[in-house]
């Protein structure tokens, strides 16, 4: 169930900063954003929406069952550089497997300009687990990274696939492998 006040405010928030907070808004902004910060990570907001856009790698825009619309970024990863050719199989991989469908979204945190920071699932499908296991993500430095999403990472690092298949890695071909050219990490 959604907390309706703290939902409406979060969304009310980031409006306003989208749409051109100006330099005098900046302090108050701050606050309010550690504000929801302290009451996502006591409180996470979980909502049911659909992926109606995929920005990169780790970024989606929402909607919600009322129509609004959130950016949220999946929490713990960072997708392959925007120049790199990786970040591309990396915006196809979430499109597969999120774009369209219906998400289960529990943001924790906020992140400027007007980024949720959420766990984001398509049924049993964890999306940051598909895209750390497929090479398409690192685990974020500065997240709390779990042993499993570390084990993720070092896995697709030793099958030198994705971002760990380019030269620069130690590998050649610099492709990843296809999101359905591996096994499901689907969790029953």
């Amino acid at each position: 169930m959604i907390r309706a006040v703290t939902y409406v405010s979060v969304l009310g928030a980031l409006a306003v900063f989208a749409h051109g907070a100006t330099q005098r808004l900046a302090p108050a902004w701050q606050k309010a954003t550690a504000d929801m910060e302290k009451n996502l990570s006591e409180k996470p907001i979980e909502l049911q929406a659909q992926a109606a856009q995929v920005h990169d790698g780790r970024t989606l825009s929402v909607l919600d069952h009322a129509g609004h619309s959130l950016t949220v970024r999946i929490r713990g990863i960072v997708p392959p550089d925007s120049s790199s050719p990786v970040a591309i199989a990396a915006r196809r991989s979430l499109e597969h497997f999120a774009l369209d469908k219906n998400v289960h979204v529990r943001c924790t945190g906020i992140q400027l300009p007007a980024v949720l920071l959420c766990d984001v699932r398509t049924g049993s499908r964890d999306l940051a687990t598909e895209q750390l296991a497929q090479g398409l993500a690192r685990v974020d430095p500065s997240s709390s990274a779990s042993a499993e999403l570390i084990h993720l990472e070092q896995d697709a690092r030793t099958r030198r696939v994705g971002i760990w298949s380019q030269s620069t890695q130690g590998g050649s071909s610099g492709h990843p492998a296809s999101p359905g050219s591996r096994p499901s990490l689907d969790r029953g």
